[in-house]
C-alpha cells in the first residue's frame, strides 16, 4: 500500500484539527497581554478577555431588553402563584402572636420590642391623659351627682314628712354648693392621680394583644381570613404595578449584568463559557480535522 496516498489526507486531517484547536484555545488564551518591552505581541490577550468589555455590555443589554425585560419580571411577579405565595407568607405571620408577628415583619428581638412597646404605651398614656383633662369632668360630675341627688330626695319627698323637711332643707341651690366641691375634688384627683390608673391599665391591654395572634385580632373586628388573602393580594399587586417603572430604573438589569461580568476573573468566564459551549466547540474542532481530511483526499486526484 503506498503510504503516499493516504499521507496527504492524514496531514490534512492533522493540520485542520491543531489549527481549529489552536483557534478555540485563542478565544481564551493568553489570558494576559504579553509584552516585550514597550510593544504588545499580537493577539495577546486572547478574543475574549481583550473583548471583555464590549462582551458584557452587549450581554447585559441583550438580556435586558430581550431575554429579561421589565414587564417579564411584572408578569413573573403578578403571576397566580406569587400572588398566592405572598398571600400565604402573610398568612404565616399572621397565624403567630401578635408580638411575634411584629418582630418578624419588622425584623426586632425582643428588646426592641419591649422598648417600642413602652415607648408607645408612654405616648398614648399622655395623650389619652391630656384629652381627659380636657373633657369638663368637673361640670359632668356634678350635673349628674347633683341630677342623681335630686332624683333621691324626690323620691324621699313622696315617703312622708321627713322625706319633704329634707327636701326643704336642701333646696337645689344648696344641694349644688355641697355637690360642687365634690366635682372640683375629682377633676383634682383625675389630674394628680389619672396616669398612674391609664398607664398601667393600657400596657395591660397591649399586653393581652400581644399574646393573641394577628388572626384572632382580625376576626375580632369580624374580618374572615379570604378576606384577609384577597386584601393582601391586591395591595400586593397595586404595590407591584404602581412601582414596576421606578424598580426597574433603580436597578438597571443591563448595567448590574455588565458589571457582574466584568468584574469575573478571565478564567471564571472561560469555565462559564466551556460549560455552555464545549460539545459545540470540541466539534468545531473535530470538523477542522474532518475538512483537512477531505482536501486531502482532493489533493490526489488534482
Amino acid at each position: 500500500m503506498d503510504l503516499t496516498i493516504i499521507a496527504g489526507p492524514l496531514i490534512g486531517a492533522v493540520i485542520g484539527y491543531f489549527t481549529n484547536y489552536l483557534a478555540v484555545k485563542m478565544l481564551f488564551r493568553p489570558r494576559r497581554e504579553i509584552k516585550i518591552g514597550s510593544k504588545t505581541l499580537p493577539f495577546t490577550p486572547g478574543v475574549i478577555p481583550k473583548g471583555k468589555p464590549r462582551l458584557a455590555r452587549v450581554i447585559g443589554r441583550t438580556v435586558a431588553d430581550t431575554l429579561v425585560t421589565g414587564e417579564d419580571i411584572r408578569k413573573s411577579l403578578l403571576s397566580d402563584s406569587m400572588q398566592e405565595a405572598v398571600a400565604d407568607k402573610a398568612e404565616s405571620i399572621l397565624q403567630s402572636r401578635l408580638q411575634t408577628a411584629v418582630c418578624r415583619l419588622t425584623r426586632w428581638d425582643d428588646k426592641e420590642y419591649e422598648t417600642t412597646k413602652e415607648k408607645v404605651c408612654d405616648k398614648l398614656s399622655q395623650e389619652i391623659y391630656e384629652t381627659v383633662l380636657q373633657m369638663p369632668l368637673q361640670e359632668k360630675i356634678s350635673e349628674s351627682m347633683l341630677r342623681y341627688a335630686q332624683e333621691k330626695l324626690a323620691e324621699m319627698g313622696g315617703d312622708g314628712m321627713m322625706g319633704g323637711m329634707i327636701a326643704m332643707m336642701l333646696p337645689p341651690e344648696r344641694l349644688a354648693s355641697i355637690i360642687e366641691p365634690a366635682g372640683e375634688k375629682m377633676q383634682k384627683y383625675v389630674k394628680d392621680h389619672g396616669l398612674e390608673y391609664i398607664r398601667p391599665a393600657l400596657e395591660q391591654k397591649v399586653d393581652e394583644m400581644g399574646e393573641k395572634s394577628g388572626v384572632q385580632m382580625l376576626y375580632d373586628f369580624s374580618i374572615s381570613k379570604d378576606m384577609v388573602r384577597s386584601t393582601v393580594k391586591s395591595f400586593y399587586a397595586h404595590a407591584v404595578e404602581d412601582h414596576m417603572d421606578g424598580f426597574m430604573q433603580k436597578i438597571d438589569l443591563a448595567s448590574l449584568i455588565e458589571d457582574k461580568i466584568n468584574a469575573m476573573d478571565v478564567m471564571e468566564l472561560e469555565n462559564m463559557v466551556l460549560s455552555v459551549m464545549k460539545k459545540e466547540l470540541n466539534t468545531i474542532v473535530n470538523l477542522g480535522a474532518l475538512i483537512g481530511f477531505v482536501i486531502g483526499i482532493l489533493n490526489i486526484f488534482i
